[in-house]
């Protein structure tokens, strides 16, 4: 965990894969409902969608992700129900998670 946020950390290029593992995600101490950025197979970022300290740290980490080997999304989702979904936070929730 780094500050607000879970980063995966094994290198093993299952991380993000991880997130399918229901037991996982729910094993995950958060604030609020998890949220996910996988901006590729080796990185995985979780934090809570009440967290907008996580928020930065996730999307700050994600973006520069993202520039690197097998790029996957920079789309957030949310972990509801055991099942993932698209995240859509409120426009002023997103722009104050902005690195």
């Amino acid at each position: 965990m780094v500050g607000h946020a879970y980063v995966s950390a094994t290198n093993d290029a299952y991380d993000a894969s991880r997130l399918l593992l229901p037991e996982f995600v729910r094993s995950l101490e958060v604030k609020g409902r998890p949220v996910a950025l996988v901006p590729n197979r080796d990185t995985a970022l979780v934090t809570g969608d009440d967290d907008l300290e996580g928020l930065k740290i996730i999307t700050r980490i994600a973006d520069e992700a993202l520039d690197g080997p097998r790029p996957l999304s920079g789309l957030p989702l949310v972990f509801e129900n055991d099942e993932w979904a698209d995240w859509e936070p409120t426009p002023h929730r997103w722009e104050t998670a902005e690195p």
